[in-house]
């Protein structure tokens, strides 16, 4: 795989890893609206602290619903250093440098982090989040 692919894929995985958190912080908008600080557009939180914010959640989550959310997020915190390493390692790497290691956990990761994005889709439809996070 060409190094501007492996580039391409980080780059989709990073946006895929940001769109989960950011669903998350939608529903936890929706579900806390007494927290002041969820309610401006440009307030960002780690998952660790979405993480612990969820266990303020009533009973308007499902505890089902309340683990897949709290796993994605713990997902996306322990995968952060790596995601991280690869958007320092792309950048003046070349071609032949990209293992087929790399890419094939990196896919693996966009995978699996897509499919956490739409089940947070439809945990927003059900709360009422709202508008939806591309």
């Amino acid at each position: 795989m060409a190094s501007e692919d492996f580039t391409s894929l980080v780059e989709r995985t990073r946006q895929a890893t940001n769109d989960v958190c950011e669903k998350a912080k939608l529903i936890l908008r929706r579900l806390l609206p007494n927290v002041e600080a969820l309610q401006k557009d440009n307030a960002s939180f780690s998952p660790r602290l979405m993480i612990l914010m969820l266990s303020r959640v009533g009973e308007e989550l499902s505890s089902e619903d309340r683990k897949s959310i709290h796993d994605m997020l713990q997902h996306a915190e322990a995968f952060q250093p790596q995601l991280i390493a690869w958007m320092m390692a792309v950048k003046g790497r070349p071609a032949s440098a990209v293992s087929e290691a790399d890419v094939r956990e990196c896919a693996d990761a966009l995978e699996l982090t897509r499919s956490h994005s739409s089940a947070l889709d439809a945990l927003l439809e059900k709360v009422g989040g709202g508008r939806r996070a591309s």
